[in-house]
Protein backbone atom coordinates (compact mmCIF):
# COMPACT_ATOMS: atom_id res chain seq x y z
CA UNK A 1 0.00 0.00 0.00
CA UNK A 2 1.32 3.69 -0.96
CA UNK A 3 1.35 6.92 1.10
CA UNK A 4 0.93 10.26 -0.78
CA UNK A 5 3.86 13.28 1.03
CA UNK A 6 3.66 15.96 -0.50
CA UNK A 7 6.93 17.93 -0.88
CA UNK A 8 8.30 21.71 -0.52
CA UNK A 9 11.18 22.98 -3.40
CA UNK A 10 13.51 22.53 -1.21
CA UNK A 11 13.22 18.66 -1.24
CA UNK A 12 12.51 18.97 -4.78
CA UNK A 13 15.93 18.66 -5.69
CA UNK A 14 16.37 14.41 -6.22
CA UNK A 15 13.30 14.47 -8.05
CA UNK A 16 14.30 17.44 -10.61
CA UNK A 17 17.85 15.13 -10.65
CA UNK A 18 15.30 12.11 -11.89
CA UNK A 19 12.82 13.89 -14.24
CA UNK A 20 15.72 15.32 -16.05
CA UNK A 21 16.47 11.16 -16.81
CA UNK A 22 12.98 10.22 -17.53
CA UNK A 23 11.32 13.31 -19.68
CA UNK A 24 12.27 14.39 -22.59
CA UNK A 25 14.21 18.05 -22.14
CA UNK A 26 11.23 20.15 -24.38
CA UNK A 27 9.24 18.93 -21.73
CA UNK A 28 10.55 19.84 -18.68
CA UNK A 29 10.86 23.75 -17.09
CA UNK A 30 14.40 24.75 -14.75
CA UNK A 31 14.41 23.81 -11.82
CA UNK A 32 13.76 27.71 -10.52
CA UNK A 33 10.52 27.49 -12.29
CA UNK A 34 9.63 24.32 -10.43
CA UNK A 35 10.54 25.36 -7.25
CA UNK A 36 8.21 28.79 -7.57
CA UNK A 37 5.61 26.56 -8.84
CA UNK A 38 5.26 24.24 -5.78
CA UNK A 39 5.98 27.15 -3.44
CA UNK A 40 3.40 28.92 -4.60
CA UNK A 41 0.71 26.48 -4.23
CA UNK A 42 0.30 26.33 -8.05
CA UNK A 43 1.65 22.59 -7.77
CA UNK A 44 1.45 19.82 -5.53
CA UNK A 45 4.53 18.05 -5.49
CA UNK A 46 3.88 14.44 -4.51
CA UNK A 47 6.35 11.57 -3.13
CA UNK A 48 4.77 8.44 -3.14
CA UNK A 49 5.88 5.91 -0.71
CA UNK A 50 5.75 2.00 -0.03
CA UNK A 51 6.52 1.38 3.31
CA UNK A 52 8.62 4.96 3.81
CA UNK A 53 10.90 4.05 0.50
CA UNK A 54 9.72 6.61 -2.41
CA UNK A 55 8.65 4.51 -5.29
CA UNK A 56 7.56 7.35 -7.49
CA UNK A 57 6.31 11.38 -7.65
CA UNK A 58 3.80 13.06 -9.33
CA UNK A 59 2.78 16.97 -9.91
CA UNK A 60 -0.54 18.38 -10.16
CA UNK A 61 -2.20 21.88 -11.12
CA UNK A 62 -5.78 22.06 -8.86
CA UNK A 63 -8.18 24.04 -10.08
CA UNK A 64 -11.89 24.43 -8.53
CA UNK A 65 -13.25 21.33 -10.37
CA UNK A 66 -10.47 18.95 -11.65
CA UNK A 67 -7.28 18.48 -11.57
CA UNK A 68 -4.31 18.35 -14.13
CA UNK A 69 -1.30 15.25 -13.66
CA UNK A 70 1.46 17.12 -15.04
CA UNK A 71 4.14 14.44 -14.71
CA UNK A 72 4.04 10.97 -13.17
CA UNK A 73 7.14 9.02 -12.48
CA UNK A 74 8.15 5.94 -11.01
CA UNK A 75 11.44 5.48 -9.85
CA UNK A 76 13.20 3.32 -12.40
CA UNK A 77 14.87 1.08 -9.85
CA UNK A 78 11.15 0.49 -8.61
CA UNK A 79 9.44 -0.04 -12.53
CA UNK A 80 7.70 -2.46 -13.36
CA UNK A 81 5.74 -3.56 -9.53
CA UNK A 82 2.41 -2.00 -11.00
CA UNK A 83 2.92 1.20 -8.72
CA UNK A 84 2.10 3.83 -11.79
CA UNK A 85 -1.27 2.62 -12.11
CA UNK A 86 -1.37 2.57 -8.17
CA UNK A 87 -0.56 6.21 -8.03
CA UNK A 88 -3.26 6.92 -10.80
CA UNK A 89 -6.12 5.31 -8.79
CA UNK A 90 -4.52 6.89 -5.07
CA UNK A 91 -5.13 10.39 -7.22
CA UNK A 92 -8.90 10.22 -7.59
CA UNK A 93 -9.28 9.61 -3.57
CA UNK A 94 -6.57 11.92 -2.77
CA UNK A 95 -8.64 14.64 -4.53
CA UNK A 96 -12.31 13.62 -3.57
CA UNK A 97 -13.88 16.63 -4.54
CA UNK A 98 -12.62 17.07 -8.13
CA UNK A 99 -14.92 15.73 -11.02
CA UNK A 100 -11.93 14.22 -12.69
CA UNK A 101 -7.96 14.38 -13.92
CA UNK A 102 -6.37 15.92 -17.22
CA UNK A 103 -2.86 14.87 -18.63
CA UNK A 104 -0.92 15.38 -21.81
CA UNK A 105 0.41 12.26 -23.10
CA UNK A 106 3.26 12.08 -26.01
CA UNK A 107 1.93 11.62 -29.98
CA UNK A 108 2.14 8.03 -30.68
CA UNK A 109 5.00 7.45 -32.32
CA UNK A 110 5.46 3.32 -34.03
CA UNK A 111 9.29 4.51 -33.96
CA UNK A 112 9.21 4.39 -30.26
CA UNK A 113 7.16 1.81 -28.16
CA UNK A 114 7.73 3.76 -25.17
CA UNK A 115 5.12 6.29 -26.50
CA UNK A 116 2.46 3.41 -27.29
CA UNK A 117 3.12 1.91 -23.76
CA UNK A 118 2.42 5.04 -22.02
CA UNK A 119 -1.09 5.63 -24.03
CA UNK A 120 -2.14 2.04 -23.40
CA UNK A 121 -1.22 2.67 -19.77
CA UNK A 122 -3.89 5.70 -19.71
CA UNK A 123 -6.38 3.67 -21.22
CA UNK A 124 -6.33 0.66 -18.84
CA UNK A 125 -6.82 3.25 -16.17
CA UNK A 126 -9.66 4.76 -18.28
CA UNK A 127 -8.15 7.44 -19.99
CA UNK A 128 -9.76 9.10 -22.36
CA UNK A 129 -8.58 11.34 -25.91
CA UNK A 130 -10.02 14.65 -25.54
CA UNK A 131 -11.15 16.08 -29.46
CA UNK A 132 -8.68 19.16 -29.49
CA UNK A 133 -5.47 19.76 -31.17
CA UNK A 134 -3.51 20.33 -27.76
CA UNK A 135 -0.54 22.05 -27.84
CA UNK A 136 2.09 22.24 -24.69
CA UNK A 137 3.70 25.54 -24.68
CA UNK A 138 7.74 25.08 -23.60
CA UNK A 139 10.77 27.76 -24.08
CA UNK A 140 11.01 27.05 -27.65
CA UNK A 141 7.57 27.68 -28.77
CA UNK A 142 5.19 24.37 -28.27
CA UNK A 143 5.23 20.41 -29.07
CA UNK A 144 1.89 18.96 -30.30
CA UNK A 145 0.27 16.63 -27.65
CA UNK A 146 -2.43 14.64 -26.74
CA UNK A 147 -4.77 15.66 -23.71
CA UNK A 148 -6.41 13.17 -21.90
CA UNK A 149 -8.88 12.98 -19.39
CA UNK A 150 -10.13 10.69 -16.75
CA UNK A 151 -13.17 10.65 -15.18
CA UNK A 152 -13.17 10.92 -11.30
CA UNK A 153 -17.06 12.21 -10.42
CA UNK A 154 -17.67 13.61 -13.55
CA UNK A 155 -18.32 12.83 -17.39
CA UNK A 156 -16.01 14.51 -19.67
CA UNK A 157 -16.86 18.27 -19.83
CA UNK A 158 -17.55 20.15 -22.90
CA UNK A 159 -15.19 22.19 -25.32
CA UNK A 160 -16.38 25.18 -23.49
CA UNK A 161 -15.43 24.25 -20.13
CA UNK A 162 -11.93 22.58 -21.37
CA UNK A 163 -11.10 25.67 -22.57
CA UNK A 164 -11.71 27.86 -19.36
CA UNK A 165 -9.84 24.87 -17.47
CA UNK A 166 -6.93 25.11 -20.15
CA UNK A 167 -6.56 28.64 -19.84
CA UNK A 168 -6.41 28.58 -15.85
CA UNK A 169 -3.91 26.23 -16.45
CA UNK A 170 -1.61 28.17 -18.52
CA UNK A 171 -1.73 31.16 -17.03
CA UNK A 172 -0.69 29.12 -13.76
CA UNK A 173 1.81 26.47 -15.10
CA UNK A 174 2.94 28.28 -17.75
CA UNK A 175 3.19 31.95 -16.85
CA UNK A 176 6.74 32.56 -17.11
CA UNK A 177 5.99 31.94 -21.21
CA UNK A 178 5.28 35.45 -22.88
CA UNK A 179 3.96 33.30 -25.70
CA UNK A 180 1.34 31.07 -23.86
CA UNK A 181 -1.58 33.12 -25.12
CA UNK A 182 -0.51 32.99 -28.88
CA UNK A 183 -0.31 28.86 -28.21
CA UNK A 184 -3.80 28.46 -26.22
CA UNK A 185 -5.45 30.36 -29.46
CA UNK A 186 -3.76 27.77 -32.02
CA UNK A 187 -5.63 25.40 -29.69
CA UNK A 188 -9.13 26.71 -29.77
Amino acid sequence: MLNFRKIRSEDFHGIYHDMLEQFPLPELKDFQTFADLIDTGAYDAIIAEENGVPVGYCLVFKSEKYIFLDYIAIFKIRQGKGFGGEILDMLRDYYLDKDGCFLEVEKPNPEDINTLRRIRFYDMHGAQKVDINYLYPNKDGFLPMDLYYIEYKAKMPDRSEIKTFIEELFENIHRELPHRRKVLAEIF
